[in-house]
Order: C-alpha cells, then structure tokens, then sequence
C-alpha cells in the first residue's frame, strides 16, 4: 500500500502536478496526553532498571570486560525493543536502555583510553556513527548523529587534553562541512523515498550540530582572542574565513534549489546568486545568518514548517548577537533597524514584481 502511494507521488511529481514530501496517511491514533504518559512511564521504568542494573554492577564496573559485555547485552536488548516501531512505552523504554549501554561502553572507552582524550572521543564518535547505522528508530539516529559529529568536532579541534579549543582553519573547515552535508541530507531525503526516514534523522541531527557548532563558535569570547593570533591567512581571521566558506555553500544551496525549480530566465537565476553572495557577504560582519537563511530555504522547499521555524530562531538569534554587540549609539542601531526593515519591504516589493512578470 504505501509502495504504490510512493510511487504514484513519484509520478506526479515528475509531471510537476505535486511537490514536497508525500503527506502520510490519516490514522487513528492515541491522544498526545495518552502519548505523554506512555512516553514518561517507559523513561520511569527505565530510571528503575538503571538504578538496579547501577546497584548490581557497581562492584564489577573496574572489570573492562564484564562491562563492556553487560553494554553490549543492553544494546542488544534496546535494538529489538526499538525494532516493534511503537510510539509509545516501548520506544521511550528502548531509547533509555540505548543510553544506558552507550554509557556503560563509553565508561569502557575513557576508562581505557584515559591518557589520550583525543583518542577517546575519536573511538566514541565512531561508536555513535555505528549506531546511526545499526538502531532503527527515528529519535535514536538523532540522537547518535549529534552525540557522533560533536565528538568528531572535539577531536579534531581541541587539544590532546581537552585543556582548550583551538579556534583554527580546522574549525571552519568542519562548520563549512557540517552545512554541506546538512543540505546535501535534505535534498537526497526526498529523491530515496525507501529510506526517507533515515534520511530525514540524520539530516535533522547534521542541522542540531551545526546550529550548536555554529553558536559555539560565534558566543564565546574566547574567538576574538583566537582570531587576533590566527591572522595569517591573507589577513583573514577564521571566523571570517567560516563565514566565506558557508558562503559558497550557500551559493551552491541556492543554485540547487533554482535547478528543482520549473526553468527561470537567466535574470532571475542571477539575482537569486547575488542576492546569495550579499547575505554570504553580510554573514562576514553578523556570523550565523548564512546558515538560517539556508535552513528557511531548504524548509519552504521542502514544505517543513519545523524545520523553517529552526532557521527563523536561528536567524533571529544571530541577528540580535550582532546588533546587541555593536559598539554604536542607539541612534546608529536605530538606524541600521530603518535600513534592515526598508531593505525586507524593498527585496518584498521586488519578489512581488519578479513573480507577476512569470505569471
């Protein structure tokens, strides 16, 4: 049944009668409040077995082996329960004995491999990119992929020690590549109709870490200092050299969106890559609005009002860090809030005008 409802949207699609993802089909389900509790009971009953499986292991836990198997063995015991697809007690039951056995082998991990941190968030992270591929829930593939790229990014950016990050080209290198793969998850999410949901999941987890990654960067004092030491690239800090990378990314987003689109005139197609190349360009003085504005286009195309919510906070956030930390009067901050508010019904009133045209 839902194979051919995939594929007869395929169709369509193709003819350019429907677009987006194909809406799911209405069922009878249990209230949210039913949800709600079943979902606070399986976390409840999960708190007990962690409490008991604590008290009945606490002798045991300096033996590596015998805790890296009883991890295993919860793993295990997690993965058929998440493979019944409920929405309910069993879900929420799994995932907390998920957590439960990746806490026990990670205590494995750094227990073992405690003179190198580096190394232990390099085994970790590939320990969590191996569960994005092996546990089939929804949640947990999140979960794993934000645990997995946060750990990636640790390794390669911080000290041996963990003693203190280094604000370096490694860093915009990983930003740059954490939006590619962020937008390149949400385009192939809708072309692999099989396997859409664990598209969706890792790119939903790509997005959290980038928004985190990105935050990071931007709202610690520390980066200034970071950036005054690391100007030697062709005198570009790494916070501007992020910044020009997200830009090209986000060129290449909204030339990917343009192309999924019915064919538009080469004058469209190049004001859309201007436009692109300002806010990319606006992103070197205010950091973040590069990669909101590219979560906001990717959730209209996409049809994703969550997603487009996402990209709308984030914006919003990264626009109110830039003019909170400008060091101007109120009259030149009122100023710069005329402008961005003339520039938003001017870009408005021309969209309008560019839409009328193709009709």
């Amino acid at each position: 049944m839902t194979e051919s409802l995939d594929n007869l949207w395929q169709k369509l699609a193709e003819f350019d009668i429907v677009s987006g993802r194909r809406p799911g089909i209405l069922n009878e389900s249990a209230p949210w409040y039913v949800k709600l509790i079943s979902a606070a009971s399986g976390w409840v009953a999960a708190v007990f077995f962690v409490t008991f499986v604590g008290a009945m292991l606490g002798q045991i836990l300096d033996n590596s082996a015998v805790t890296l198997v009883c991890g295993a063995i919860v793993l295990i015991t997690a993965h058929m329960t998440l493979r019944r697809n409920d929405e309910g007690f069993v879900t929420h039951l799994g995932l907390a004995l998920s957590l439960t056995g990746q806490a026990l082998i990670a205590w494995v991990i750094v227990r073992n491999f405690s003179e190198n941190a580096t190394l232990c968030c390099a085994l970790i992270a590939a320990f969590e990119f191996a569960l994005v591929a092996l546990m089939p829930n929804y949640l947990h593939r999140i979960f794993s992929t934000v645990l997995a790229l946060c750990f990636l990014y640790v390794t390669i950016t911080f000290d041996r020690d963990l003693s203190a990050i280094r604000f370096d080209y490694y860093h915009s290198l990983l930003v740059a590549l954490f939006m590619f793969v962020a937008a390149s998850l949400w385009f192939n999410e809708l072309q692999h109709r099989t396997a859409s949901a664990a598209f969706e999941a890792s790119a939903w987890g790509v997005t959290i870490t980038l928004l985190i990654v990105e935050s990071f960067a931007i709202f610690q004092p520390i980066v200034e200092a970071s950036n005054a030491l690391a100007a030697n690239f062709f005198g570009l800090n790494p916070t501007t050299i992020t910044e020009l990378l997200l830009t090209a990314v986000f060129v290449w987003v909204t030339l990917k969106l343009i192309d999924g689109l019915s064919p538009v005139s080469s004058r469209v197609k190049n004001a859309a890559i201007a436009g692109a190349l300002v806010i990319g360009l606006l992103a070197v003085k205010a950091p973040g609005i590069g990669v909101g504005m590219m979560l906001i286009l990717i959730g209209h195309h996409h049809q994703n009002l969550v997603l487009k919510g996402f990209g709308a906070i984030a914006l919003l956030v990264y626009i109110s860090r830039y003019y909170y930390l400008m060091d101007k009067t109120l009259m030149y901050k009122a100023g710069v809030l005329m402008a961005l508010g003339l520039g938003l019904l001017g870009a408005r009133m021309l969209i309008l005008n560019v839409a009328r045209k193709a009709q």
